[in-house]
């Protein structure tokens, strides 16, 4: 066997240990911000706040969390929208999202976060609005209109607080999360500028 070919195979299992590393560690993290915490973190001013959901006929109302830089602001924000559980029975037992690592840089960089919990998840409970259908016959657009009214939702209301820069948006999303930001951003909200 040639050493460049003991190599490449050294390199390839040292390329499996590592990611198989950063993956466990990944999981790991996710089970630790996923944990039902109920303190609160005084340092990132963080505040449980219920948030108006216009659904047609009715208003609802949807659990978010707030957290803001020391100061007056105002202060850019980010909506964080966190993922959906691949069993859709366990979408109720969904907790506040607390990514609290990345919501420290988030707002050390001076961000002002609101992280909605969206409509059939967790504290916010009810119908499952973003769910898709089938996976024969998917209705994403349906899905997406659903998960965009909740991030638009939580926009607006961050918009009313006076730390926030209402004209400085960041949407970001976590997997379904992900798919949520996406879905509010093509709305393309009037008066939003483009960074």
């Amino acid at each position: 066997m040639s050493i460049v070919v003991r190599r490449n195979r050294i390199a390839i299992r040292l390329c499996r240990v590592l990611i198989s590393g950063a993956l466990i560690a990944s999981v790991v993290g996710c089970a630790a911000t996923a944990a039902d915490d109920t303190s609160i973190a005084p340092d990132l001013h963080e505040t449980v706040v219920k948030v108006p959901v216009d659904e047609g006929a009715s208003t609802r109302d949807i659990v978010a969390t707030t957290y803001m830089p020391d100061g007056p602001g105002p202060f850019p924000l980010i909506v964080l929208s966190h993922g959906s559980p691949p069993d859709p029975r366990d979408r109720p037992k969904v907790r506040r999202y607390r990514a609290l690592p990345q919501i420290r840089t988030f707002v050390k960089l001076g961000f002002a976060v609101i992280v909605p919990i969206r409509r059939g998840y967790g504290a916010t409970g009810g119908v499952d609005e973003e769910d898709a259908g089938s996976c024969r016959h998917p209705d994403y657009l349906a899905a997406g209109q659903q998960a965009a009214r909740d991030v638009l939702a939580a926009v607006r209301y961050a918009q009313t607080l006076p730390q926030v820069d209402r004209n400085r948006v960041v949407l970001v999303g976590q997997s379904a999360g992900g798919f949520a930001s996406l879905a509010a951003a093509s709305y393309a909200p009037q008066g939003w500028s483009r960074w």
